[in-house]
């Protein structure tokens, strides 16, 4: 997200509406993933109740960037609850 587009709801308005294609889509969980070393996304993804379920890397030529998986249920988002712990139909966590 361009800086001077932050703090305007821009970036929760997206994040909602691409859950949400996918929830009608039939998903029960939408995964991403967000640079470990960017703070701003990963309490921006907790502050919307995704939980934080494993760690990947991404590769960028031979050089491997550590990446946080986070993960949310259709039921998470709907209601806006608190995160459980583990998501047993998960693709990789870990």
């Amino acid at each position: 997200m361009l800086e001077r587009f932050t703090r305007q709801g821009v970036g929760s308005r997206l994040l909602r509406h691409a859950t949400g294609h996918a929830f009608a889509a039939g998903a029960t969980a939408v995964w991403l993933s967000a640079w470990a070393g960017n703070q701003r996304a990963i309490d921006f993804y907790k502050k919307h109740n995704w939980l934080h379920v494993g760690e990947t890397s991404f590769m960028l030529g031979a050089v491997a960037h550590p990446n946080h998986i986070f993960a949310i249920r259709k039921s998470q988002q709907r209601r806006g609850c608190a995160p459980r712990a583990g998501l047993p139909d998960s693709p990789h966590p870990g």
